[in-house]
């Protein structure tokens, strides 16, 4: 379909009382209202749409083009309560609709941000499980010149309202009763409920037609009820379509031990779609393989998908430590670093790099460096204790007894077992 940005629109349901006022509308559909956001298997941010839910049991509606892609997703609520999607339960990939589950069991309500845990728990003991406000969706079209409103956050924005009428019910590449209508709506607004002047969902916005005019359209809500179920299907397998099986087959061959047919499989995911874990898995199974060579060559092709990931050159800093290719390891370590300056681990990693180094070198410029990756190893975090250790034990290497001392005080708090190992070195040097 040429020239199209994909949307998404809110069905109604047809309840034959009273036309509601702006303010009352948006009142009512308030609470059924999602903002998705949608991110890849190493938790950046993807892409934003809208949903709906359409009964109390946690179940709710989208656009298949909204989480198609994805490794996982998660849906906030006007109230900020925010909660993982789960499973994926049926869609239709001709009218691009999904319905897909949200978990309404207590740890994941404490987790949303909804309630506090005695609040969830009473919840949850009175009346069995939390119960969410669902829009009523109708199975009947509109009438062309029918009034109808859009629910939906565009641009990723608070909740807005915006009114037009239906100008058309077309047929679009074979796709029958796609309703037109004049309503604006823009990116982000893709699952966003279209509804008549009751509050009833009529329709699910999904794409727009850009030329002379801007043309917006929306899936009947009829479409809803005639979504193919499916066994449930984590969101991780689904979004990833075959790459996502792929995944899975491998994972259940690396639970058994079978670590060649697993990295067959993540090899296999790899073609269908590169992901960040897929790599990182196959870097596994030849590290427990004992092929070290192999998990460099691995993490060097990642790179290549993933040229900004500091958790890829931190892991191949480390192969490169167990291989003895020090100075490489410190490259990879630094650069590490300067990709995240909050990753503590490759901090860690560079000073005992550099502090072994120094040890086989007797070339001071790694001992300095040591000490500046320690130093921001509890930077980030003041009570990490193998950081205050290694930065202790690096004082005493230097002669520096007093600051040696300093780390021992903090470091009884934290770890009175590494406290008392690093106090036997500050005795041994006096």
């Amino acid at each position: 379909m040429g020239g199209i940005i994909f949307l998404i629109i809110i069905n109604s349901v047809y309840l034959y009382i009273r036309p509601l006022s702006n303010e009352a509308l948006l009142k009512k559909l308030q609470p059924s209202i999602l903002l998705i956001n949608t991110y890849d298997d190493i938790g950046n941010h993807l892409a934003q749409g809208t949903g709906f839910i359409i009964n109390q049991d946690g179940e709710a509606v989208t656009c298949r083009h909204v989480l198609e892609g994805s490794y996982s997703a998660d849906v906030v609520f006007m109230n900020g309560a925010k909660f993982k999607i789960k499973d994926i339960i049926a869609e239709d990939n001709k009218y691009d609709l999904v319905r897909f589950t949200i978990p309404l069991d207590l740890y994941s309500i404490i987790r949303s941000g909804a309630f506090d845990k005695e609040n969830a728990s009473r919840t949850i003991l009175k009346k069995g499980k939390l119960k969410l406000k669902s829009v009523t969706v109708v199975d009947c079209l509109p009438e062309i010149g029918d009034q109808i409103f859009v629910v939906g956050h565009p641009m990723g924005l608070q909740q807005s309202l915006s009114n037009g009428i239906i100008s058309a019910i077309q047929n679009i590449d074979g796709n029958d009763n796609v309703i037109q209508i004049t309503a604006p709506i823009s990116p982000g607004s893709s699952g966003s409920p279209v509804v008549d002047s009751k509050g009833n969902v009529i329709g699910v916005a999904s794409f727009q037609i850009k030329g002379g005019q801007n043309l917006n359209f929306a899936i009947p809500s009829q479409k809803i009820a005639k979504l193919k179920p499916l066994e449930p299907i984590a969101l991780s397998k689904w979004g990833l379509g075959d790459a996502g099986i792929w995944l899975e087959n491998g994972s259940e061959y690396e639970n058994q031990k079978d670590y060649y047919n697993a990295i067959a499989c993540y090899h296999r995911s790899i073609k269908e779609k590169p992901t960040f874990l897929a790599y990182m898995r196959i870097a596994y199974c030849y590290e427990e393989l004992g092929q070290l060579d192999e998990v460099i060559k691995t993490l060097e092709n990642a790179l290549q998908y993933y040229p900004n990931n500091s958790e890829i050159y931190c892991a191949l800093g480390a192969v490169y430590s167990l291989v003895n290719k020090s100075v490489l390891a410190i490259s990879a370590f630094e650069t590490a670093t300067k990709l995240d300056p909050e990753n503590k681990d490759a901090f860690w990693r560079l000073g005992i790099s550099c502090r072994y180094l120094y040890y086989i070198s007797s070339n001071h410029s790694y001992l300095l460096k040591a000490h500046e990756a320690f130093k921001e190893v509890v930077r980030i975090d003041s009570n990490d204790s193998i950081g205050r250790y290694s930065l202790g034990v690096l004082y005493v290497d230097i002669g520096d007894l007093k600051a040696a001392l300093e780390e021992y005080e903090v470091l009884k708090e934290l770890d009175g077992e590494l406290a008392r190992e690093l106090h036997k070195r500050i005795l041994s040097e006096k």
